[in-house]
């Protein structure tokens, strides 16, 4: 027997307004994945063993037959020595204002003369409705398990979009 995993990596996301309370997944016009779902099995599994920092890079070797604690090296093979009060904060981590989830991290602004980090760059909202905003550095209330931020999710939303 042959087996089609597919493997959904960057669907989810959060239902909106404009679309009638739907998810963009939801919404959108996906007839072979549709059929393919009419004819398959649907099952839930937790790829995320205990211990383990729950992202799709995880769960995809999980997914795939390897073991994380033995192969996970992180989002990228490349390892980094840290000095202490410094923190490792990947791509695509999740951003979070003081009431929620707000986005995904997309990368940093640095200032050229003292190569500082000036600001977060965030990509907020949802697939059809997303905007690039630069979130200044100093609303970053904590790095541990994404990025904290010491904003609500409106100020996030009424940030300008990032030219």
């Amino acid at each position: 027997m042959k087996y089609i995993i597919i493997h959904g990596d960057g669907m989810a996301d959060w239902a909106c307004d404009e679309l009638g309370g739907k998810t963009p997944l939801q919404a959108a016009h996906k007839p072979n994945m549709d059929l393919l779902a009419t004819r398959g099995t649907l099952g839930m599994v937790a790829t995320i063993p205990k211990g383990m920092p729950s992202g799709s890079d995880v769960g995809t070797m999980t997914m795939l037959g390897y073991d994380p604690a033995k192969y996970h090296t992180g989002r990228a093979p490349i390892e980094v020595d840290y000095a202490e009060g410094e923190s490792e904060v990947g791509a695509h981590e999740q951003v979070h204002a003081t009431d929620g989830e707000v986005g995904r991290l997309k990368g940093f602004a640095v200032d050229s003369a003292d190569h500082r980090v000036t600001y977060v760059l965030l990509r907020e909202g949802h697939l059809w409705g997303h905007k690039d905003v630069a979130i200044p550095v100093s609303a970053v209330a904590s790095l541990d398990d994404g990025v904290w931020l010491n904003i609500t999710k409106k100020q996030v939303q009424e940030l300008p979009p990032r030219a």
